[in-house]
């Protein structure tokens, strides 16, 4: 028995590890992409909306709501389709940036992100085990 509570108690804390690492680069990195959007100037209000939600919905995926991860996958997923967009239209011509190498990074790594993140959410259990002990 002591050995299966010791088991439980490293997975929560891998979890634990795990979920503090994606949610700080995920808060960072949507922070920094609203930054350089003030810069350069392509602010958009639900660009800022949809930043604030995803800072939200991770202070509540920490805090162990089983409804945040789902949230979290859902946004991840409107996320990517909006991305995909932007690199549909950059490879159409259709957006035209001066830096298009630096471009295509801030359209992939938002990208790579999201699925990571959400990969990670879906199907690993000290990260599952983190959010159920969050949240009992």
């Amino acid at each position: 028995m002591e050995k299966t509570n010791d088991f439980l108690a490293f997975q929560v804390k891998k979890g634990r590890r795990i979920l503090q690492l994606l949610m700080l680069i995920n808060v960072s990195f949507t922070i920094v992409l609203e930054i350089l959007g003030i810069i350069a100037g392509v602010f958009s209000f639900s660009s800022f909306v949809s930043a604030i939600a995803m800072i939200f919905t991770c202070l509540f995926l920490y805090g162990g709501s089983k409804a945040a991860k789902w949230i979290y996958i859902v946004l991840s997923g409107l996320g990517l389709l909006r991305f995909i967009s932007i690199i549909i239209s950059m490879i159409d011509g259709n957006i035209i940036i001066q830096d298009s190498f630096g471009a295509w990074i801030l359209a992939v790594i938002p990208f790579l992100i999201y699925i990571v993140t959400s990969l990670v959410l879906i199907f690993s259990e000290s990260v599952n085990e983190f959010i159920y002990k969050q949240a009992n």
